[in-house]
């Protein structure tokens, strides 16, 4: 199983043309002012974790595996991230891609991870957000409306999410 979703996603790497290493566009379905697609998705030890519970908080729902060079480069800087801003007002949820939870957990551990981290085991909610690389990050608003949908973090994401949490 584990071999027919490296290959599939090497297959999805190579169609989309190097996705993961510039800026993607979201699709019609995601652009700045839709709706981010509500999911119900669990952490690797089992609490289950909605988007909706979220309302009123900046989120930013960032895609992700373990196996992924580009996902384990960004960590970091989600960490830093998350110890600036996370909290009150804003939050991330990253959502790991059909690995096994007892690896997650090892890789959350050995990175010092404190954000929430929920696992995709079916792929559904990666293709909710059309996700076709990554990582993917997905920031969303207080009112659940998607801010952007993107391969890259931003450089000014701390000053978006900042003004974001002001409105």
């Amino acid at each position: 199983m584990r071999k027919i979703l490296v290959a599939a996603v090497i297959i999805l790497i190579a169609f989309s043309g190097g996705a993961m290493s510039r800026k993607v566009s979201s699709a019609p379905a995601q652009q700045k002012a839709d709706l981010a697609p509500d999911f119900s998705l669990k952490t690797p030890e089992g609490k289950a974790v909605n988007l909706s519970a979220y309302k009123g908080k900046v989120v930013l729902v960032n895609f992700w595996a373990t196996w992924c060079p580009y996902c384990v480069k960004e960590m970091p800087a989600l960490n830093a991230l998350y110890g600036k801003a996370g909290g009150k007002n804003f939050e991330i949820i990253s959502i790991n891609i059909q690995e096994n939870p007892e690896n997650v957990k090892a890789f959350m551990a050995k990175n010092g991870i404190k954000h929430t981290v929920v696992i995709d085991p079916s792929g559904e909610t990666a293709q909710a957000y059309k996700v076709v690389g990554i990582p993917t990050n997905v920031l969303v608003d207080k009112t659940g409306k998607v801010v952007f949908n993107q391969n890259e973090l931003p450089s000014d994401l701390e000053k978006t999410i900042s003004e974001l949490v002001k409105e």
